[in-house]
């Protein structure tokens, strides 16, 4: 892996996303019926592609032939929280 993201294969996928998200957010506004479709396909592609941005950010296109499993390359990044923890329900914030 290389130790610098790949600034422009980064931004590619990156903008792959995003063109996955905004197609989302048009048949979300043009047909709001279809809001159950389009967090069941569209939104899950977006998922999938900023996965891809970041699991390929370091390597780009030479991560396609160093991973074992290609879902590594869509699946939630190692690198990332996939959530916070939770705070206990007695606690009091901190200041």
């Amino acid at each position: 892996m290389s130790d610098r993201i790949q600034s422009e294969w980064f931004a590619a996928t990156l903008e792959d996303a995003l063109e996955t998200l905004e197609e989302a957010v048009r048949l979300l506004r043009e047909d709001p019926r279809k809001a159950q479709g389009v967090l069941e396909h569209e939104v899950t592609l977006t998922y999938a592609k900023l996965n891809y941005a970041v699991n390929t950010a370091y390597d780009g296109p030479a991560a396609l032939e160093t991973v074992e499993d290609d879902n590594e390359l869509t699946a939630w990044p190692k690198c990332m929280p996939f959530a916070l923890p939770a705070k206990d329900a007695d606690s009091e914030p901190s200041a």
